[in-house]
């Protein structure tokens, strides 16, 4: 059950990372990684972090690239911008009293999730700030999001909460009887 695997959950989770709830799938119900499309960031600068140079970077037209080594030294460059599709100065004493992030400039940053990869945080700070402001930055994910996309009667660039697994689940398909001489049609259910 949801409570129970939140209960067992609490005591083996790194410091720092909290989980919130949890829902149980159904054996028709997508996995997260077919429904997951966003994810939601806020980094703590340092003093002195170019915020203003950040915002026209994420606003101007450059690439935004950032080299990605693997473990096995292997390296790669990274297209920052394909993936990065918000960025915004914010201030929140709520999230700066969960977080103890007392001072500080504050930026939110919104990032595609797909299953080809999306930037990391840490790629991002790289690139709209400088390696040495990316080293000294806090990061924390504020948000995991599924999309809505192909929902009746719903946008196609609705987020919602990934625990909300009613809203996600799959229609199941009604197999209208066949017109004479015609074929059966399908149809999601609504």
């Amino acid at each position: 059950e949801p409570d129970e695997l939140l209960a067992r959950l609490a005591p083996v989770t790194l410091p720092g990372i909290e989980f919130l709830g949890a829902v149980r799938l159904g054996d028709g119900d997508r996995a997260l990684g077919r429904v997951v499309t966003s994810a939601e960031f806020a980094a703590r600068l340092p003093e002195g972090a170019d915020l203003a140079g950040a915002l026209a970077r994420f606003e101007g037209e450059a690439p935004l690239s950032a080299r990605r080594e693997s473990d096995k030294g292997l390296a790669r460059m990274i297209d920052v911008r394909r993936s990065l599709f918000a960025v915004t100065a914010f201030d929140d004493d709520a999230l700066r009293a969960r977080l103890d992030w007392p001072t500080g400039s504050l930026v939110r940053f919104g990032v595609k999730v797909s299953h080809e990869g999306s930037a990391r945080p840490s790629e991002i700070a790289r690139v709209l700030f400088n390696e040495e402001t990316a080293a000294r930055t806090d990061l924390a994910r504020l948000a995991i999001w599924a999309s809505q996309a192909g929902l009746p009667g719903e946008p196609e660039d609705a987020a919602v909460d990934p625990l909300r697994v009613a809203v996600l689940r799959r229609r199941p398909a009604v197999v209208a009887p066949a017109p004479a001489g015609g074929e059966p049609t399908a149809a999601v259910a609504p």
